[in-house]
């Protein structure tokens, strides 16, 4: 065409008898590679697999920078002693572990190491009591001691008290504590009240004004203390 310039007319020419679609690269010569930024979804694939891969390893590194605290929390436990009445001495010392503490019950022995301890309890008026807990690591260890007394004074009233029922009872110029309270005489009752006493020779029972003197006696069996007609019977 003479409209046309000579470049076109043969691009034309070249694409109608030769379309693009079916040209194939002669022979001898190499294709030209995809550069590495031509693969838009693998780069997004290796980004996320890089990210994953640095989180993956920070956690693992927190972890190992935790492990020695939490084995340490692991090789310990605690002890705990409770005594009947409370406010003992209780002393706890390591047979195989370099430890020794003391403290009143109810005594919490936290963050001791695994291993066999001596409990050694004490308490005025009761007997020493002695026990060996074995610690596992990571646990705890509960004992309940009932202490033993070595007195007792049993008070109860008889058919007439002849007191006023809310009068105090005093031993050794103390009021006599019950469950936390002082020890009234209508509290002795008629079935009686046992009430722990400090071991010693002599002891005094006062009621109002009216005193009397408990013996020595037997440590294995309690005095018996009867209040009747306004009187302070001892047995």
């Amino acid at each position: 065409s003479a409209d046309k310039p000579e470049s076109e007319a043969l691009d034309e020419f070249i694409d109608k008898f030769y379309p693009p679609e079916k040209t194939g690269v002669p022979d001898g010569v190499e294709k030209e590679k995809k550069k590495f930024y031509q693969y838009p979804l693998l780069i997004t694939a290796l980004i996320l697999l890089f990210l994953f891969a640095g989180a993956a390893y920070f956690t693992r590194a927190g972890r190992r920078v935790l492990a020695p605290a939490d084995e340490v929390g692991v090789m310990r436990g605690d002890i705990l002693i409770r005594t009947d009445p409370p406010g003992a001495s209780v002393s706890i010392r390591g047979v195989d572990v370099n430890y020794s503490s003391q403290r009143t019950s109810p005594a919490d022995f936290v963050s001791l190491e695994g291993g066999n301890y001596r409990v050694l309890v004490e308490m005025d008026g009761y007997e020493e009591c002695s026990l060996d807990v074995y610690l596992d690591s990571g646990r705890q260890e509960t004992r309940n001691i009932e202490l033993t007394p070595h007195r007792q004074v049993h008070i109860s009233l008889g058919s007439s008290i002849g007191f006023n029922p809310s009068e105090i009872i005093y031993l050794d110029g103390e009021p006599l504590i019950y469950y936390g309270r002082p020890l009234t005489v209508s509290r002795g009752g008629f079935s009686g009240k046992r009430i722990n006493i400090p071991s010693g020779s002599r002891h005094t029972i006062r009621i109002a004004g009216r005193e009397k003197v408990i013996g020595t006696g037997s440590e294995n069996e309690p005095v018996r203390i009867t209040i009747e007609n306004g009187q302070i019977k001892v047995e």
